[in-house]
Protein backbone atom coordinates (compact mmCIF):
# COMPACT_ATOMS: atom_id res chain seq x y z
CA UNK A 1 0.00 0.00 0.00
CA UNK A 2 0.98 3.77 -0.89
CA UNK A 3 2.18 5.13 2.85
CA UNK A 4 1.11 8.00 1.99
CA UNK A 5 -2.48 6.78 1.35
CA UNK A 6 -1.74 4.63 4.72
CA UNK A 7 -1.35 8.14 6.67
CA UNK A 8 -4.64 9.45 5.03
CA UNK A 9 -6.33 6.55 6.32
CA UNK A 10 -5.29 6.41 9.40
CA UNK A 11 -6.19 10.56 9.70
CA UNK A 12 -9.67 9.50 8.16
CA UNK A 13 -10.22 7.10 10.67
CA UNK A 14 -8.85 8.99 13.82
CA UNK A 15 -11.07 12.17 12.86
CA UNK A 16 -14.22 9.72 12.10
CA UNK A 17 -14.22 7.83 15.41
CA UNK A 18 -10.72 7.52 17.00
CA UNK A 19 -8.72 9.37 19.55
CA UNK A 20 -7.75 12.51 17.77
CA UNK A 21 -5.39 15.26 19.14
CA UNK A 22 -8.07 17.45 17.78
CA UNK A 23 -10.53 17.07 20.77
CA UNK A 24 -13.42 14.08 20.54
CA UNK A 25 -14.04 12.62 17.16
CA UNK A 26 -16.96 13.27 14.87
CA UNK A 27 -19.07 10.20 16.02
CA UNK A 28 -17.66 10.93 19.81
CA UNK A 29 -19.42 14.40 19.36
CA UNK A 30 -22.40 12.95 18.12
CA UNK A 31 -23.00 10.27 19.42
CA UNK A 32 -24.21 10.96 22.94
CA UNK A 33 -26.39 13.91 21.76
CA UNK A 34 -30.26 14.19 22.43
CA UNK A 35 -32.68 14.20 19.70
CA UNK A 36 -33.56 17.41 20.15
CA UNK A 37 -30.01 18.46 20.00
CA UNK A 38 -29.30 16.45 16.23
CA UNK A 39 -32.70 17.63 14.72
CA UNK A 40 -32.32 21.72 16.08
CA UNK A 41 -31.94 24.10 13.83
CA UNK A 42 -31.43 26.97 16.43
CA UNK A 43 -27.56 26.49 14.98
CA UNK A 44 -25.61 29.46 15.07
CA UNK A 45 -25.56 28.89 10.85
CA UNK A 46 -28.97 27.00 10.85
CA UNK A 47 -27.33 23.23 10.26
CA UNK A 48 -28.87 20.90 12.11
CA UNK A 49 -26.40 18.28 13.13
CA UNK A 50 -28.66 15.61 11.61
CA UNK A 51 -27.78 16.97 8.54
CA UNK A 52 -24.12 17.35 8.50
CA UNK A 53 -23.64 13.87 9.44
CA UNK A 54 -25.70 12.79 6.73
CA UNK A 55 -23.53 15.16 4.72
CA UNK A 56 -20.37 13.48 5.54
CA UNK A 57 -21.68 10.13 4.89
CA UNK A 58 -22.49 11.89 1.54
CA UNK A 59 -19.35 12.30 0.33
CA UNK A 60 -17.93 9.00 1.30
CA UNK A 61 -20.58 6.79 -0.50
CA UNK A 62 -19.98 9.50 -2.92
CA UNK A 63 -16.49 8.26 -3.23
CA UNK A 64 -16.82 4.67 -2.78
CA UNK A 65 -18.90 4.93 -6.04
CA UNK A 66 -16.20 6.87 -8.00
CA UNK A 67 -13.90 4.01 -7.15
CA UNK A 68 -16.24 1.35 -7.69
CA UNK A 69 -19.44 2.09 -9.54
CA UNK A 70 -20.90 -1.36 -8.72
CA UNK A 71 -20.29 -1.32 -5.10
CA UNK A 72 -23.43 -2.77 -2.97
CA UNK A 73 -23.79 -0.30 -0.24
CA UNK A 74 -26.63 2.19 -0.57
CA UNK A 75 -27.14 5.64 0.53
CA UNK A 76 -31.09 5.71 1.10
CA UNK A 77 -31.31 9.53 1.59
CA UNK A 78 -31.86 12.27 -0.96
CA UNK A 79 -28.05 11.70 -2.50
CA UNK A 80 -27.13 15.67 -3.01
CA UNK A 81 -24.51 17.53 -0.73
CA UNK A 82 -26.73 18.04 1.74
CA UNK A 83 -29.50 15.75 1.83
CA UNK A 84 -32.52 16.36 3.62
CA UNK A 85 -33.36 14.61 7.08
CA UNK A 86 -35.46 12.18 6.86
CA UNK A 87 -39.41 12.38 7.62
CA UNK A 88 -39.11 10.07 10.32
CA UNK A 89 -36.83 11.97 13.41
CA UNK A 90 -37.18 9.27 15.90
CA UNK A 91 -34.14 8.27 18.12
CA UNK A 92 -34.65 4.79 16.48
CA UNK A 93 -34.32 7.15 12.69
CA UNK A 94 -31.22 8.74 14.09
CA UNK A 95 -29.44 5.33 15.49
CA UNK A 96 -29.94 4.55 11.98
CA UNK A 97 -28.37 6.53 10.39
CA UNK A 98 -25.28 6.74 13.01
CA UNK A 99 -24.87 2.93 11.89
CA UNK A 100 -25.40 3.75 8.38
CA UNK A 101 -22.42 6.23 8.80
CA UNK A 102 -20.54 3.84 10.55
CA UNK A 103 -20.68 1.26 7.56
CA UNK A 104 -20.40 4.02 5.24
CA UNK A 105 -17.27 4.92 7.03
CA UNK A 106 -16.00 1.15 6.62
CA UNK A 107 -16.53 0.40 2.98
CA UNK A 108 -14.79 4.29 2.33
CA UNK A 109 -11.65 2.39 4.03
CA UNK A 110 -12.23 -0.87 2.80
CA UNK A 111 -12.07 0.80 -0.96
CA UNK A 112 -9.24 3.18 -0.17
CA UNK A 113 -7.13 -0.23 1.08
CA UNK A 114 -7.64 -1.99 -2.32
CA UNK A 115 -7.59 1.13 -4.57
CA UNK A 116 -6.70 -0.05 -8.28
CA UNK A 117 -3.06 0.71 -9.36
CA UNK A 118 -2.98 4.22 -10.33
CA UNK A 119 -6.07 4.88 -9.15
CA UNK A 120 -5.26 8.09 -6.58
CA UNK A 121 -3.67 10.10 -10.09
CA UNK A 122 -7.08 9.12 -12.24
CA UNK A 123 -8.78 12.57 -12.55
CA UNK A 124 -12.48 12.98 -11.57
CA UNK A 125 -14.13 15.18 -13.48
CA UNK A 126 -17.32 15.52 -11.49
CA UNK A 127 -14.86 16.75 -8.49
CA UNK A 128 -12.24 18.52 -11.01
CA UNK A 129 -9.85 17.41 -8.84
CA UNK A 130 -7.45 14.31 -8.63
CA UNK A 131 -8.71 11.04 -6.82
CA UNK A 132 -5.84 11.39 -4.55
CA UNK A 133 -6.65 15.03 -3.76
CA UNK A 134 -10.07 13.81 -2.92
CA UNK A 135 -9.29 11.09 -1.05
CA UNK A 136 -7.19 13.66 0.98
CA UNK A 137 -9.94 15.97 1.40
CA UNK A 138 -12.18 13.73 2.80
CA UNK A 139 -9.78 13.04 5.16
CA UNK A 140 -9.94 16.11 6.59
CA UNK A 141 -14.28 16.64 5.89
CA UNK A 142 -14.94 15.24 8.95
CA UNK A 143 -12.75 17.26 11.36
CA UNK A 144 -13.87 20.48 9.64
CA UNK A 145 -17.70 19.53 9.92
CA UNK A 146 -16.91 18.21 13.67
CA UNK A 147 -15.69 21.88 14.20
CA UNK A 148 -18.67 23.03 12.78
CA UNK A 149 -21.13 20.73 15.27
CA UNK A 150 -18.91 22.05 18.13
CA UNK A 151 -19.47 25.83 17.24
CA UNK A 152 -22.83 25.38 16.51
CA UNK A 153 -24.26 26.97 19.66
CA UNK A 154 -25.61 23.97 21.37
CA UNK A 155 -25.87 22.98 24.71
CA UNK A 156 -23.30 21.31 26.45
CA UNK A 157 -20.52 21.15 23.15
Amino acid sequence: MNPDLKWLMHLTEVEYRGHSFNGPSLIETVRPLSLEQVTSTATHEGYTVWGIVLHCAYFKWKMIHLIDPHAAIDFPYEKTDFPALPEERSRRAWDETLTLSDRIHDAYLAKLENLPEGFLDRFLAAWECTAGQAVAWLAAHDTYHNAQIRNMGLEGL
